[in-house]
């Protein structure tokens, strides 16, 4: 398609004689957006994937953190029974 180049003249007291104003056909870029939005896309869907993964495999443990000491001992062994006691 043919563009037409359209311009104004413009004449105004402040101006030595009158000026002609063109406009022409502004430049596409539409493929540097659709680059741009497949290129966030793809860097969500890989943010994304790798996040599932950290996800799965943390969540296959139970235990987190440290487990606290039960309450009585239950006659465990410990240092301060035996013979040789220094007191």
């Amino acid at each position: 398609m043919k563009w037409r180049l359209c311009g104004s003249e413009t004449q105004h007291a402040s101006l030595p004689q009158p000026r002609l104003y063109s406009w022409e056909r502004p430049q596409s870029n539409v493929l540097s957006i659709v680059a741009g939005v497949v290129g966030a896309i793809l860097a969500i869907a890989i943010l994304a994937g790798i996040g599932f993964i950290i996800y799965r495999c943390h969540a296959g443990k139970k235990e987190k953190g440290y487990n606290t000491a039960p309450s009585q001992d239950g006659g465990s062994s410990s240092s301060c029974t035996g013979s040789n006691q220094t007191i």
